[in-house]
């Protein structure tokens, strides 16, 4: 298929008649078909976007599932301490719901003598270095004190810390 764009003007007389008309033709058949190239690749992108998150949106179902049928206490945060996810058993040992967790810090939870070495723990796993298990004291919402053990990783990307995982019993 051949596509033309034209230009036409007419031409007069010096009586203003027209006694004729000029015209340009310009073949963009090629930007056409790559204008429609690009219409057909723009919506392959858009159903493998889409079919790829419906993807992720099962995958990390069926990971909170699992999260949420294990009795461990678990939890993620980002390097400064913000908690990123728990799981069932952290919330509901600790008393906390969904709602209550946006912006709080790891901190807030830990127990005022422990916050010292749980910061000292978390630089050093921040550096690169390996901790082992740990213990600590979370204080629950209600006040009561509840003594945990477990081990906390950290998640690297370009060498900078992104992620901490942790998970207690």
């Amino acid at each position: 298929t051949v596509t033309l764009l034209t230009s036409k003007v007419p031409i007069r007389n010096t009586h203003g008649e027209v006694t004729g008309v000029l015209g340009t033709y310009l073949d963009i058949s090629t930007r056409k078909q790559a204008e429609e190239e690009v219409r057909r690749l723009n919506a392959e992108l858009e159903d493998a976007v889409r079919a790829r998150t419906a993807e992720l949106r099962d995958s990390e179902a069926q990971l909170r599932d699992l999260f949420d049928g294990t009795s461990e206490l678990v939890q993620s945060t980002a390097p400064d301490g913000i908690i990123l996810f728990t799981n069932r058993a952290w919330r509901e040992t600790l008393g906390y719901d969904n709602g209550e967790l946006a912006g709080l810090n790891v901190f807030d939870v830990i127990h005022p003598d422990h916050r010292e070495a749980c910061a000292e723990f978390l630089g050093r796993l921040l550096a690169g270095q390996e901790v082992g298990a740990f213990e600590t004291v979370m204080v629950a919402k209600n006040g009561r004190a509840c003594e945990l053990e477990g081990s906390v990783t950290v998640g690297f990307e370009h060498g900078r810390p992104t992620v901490t995982r942790g998970i207690f019993r």
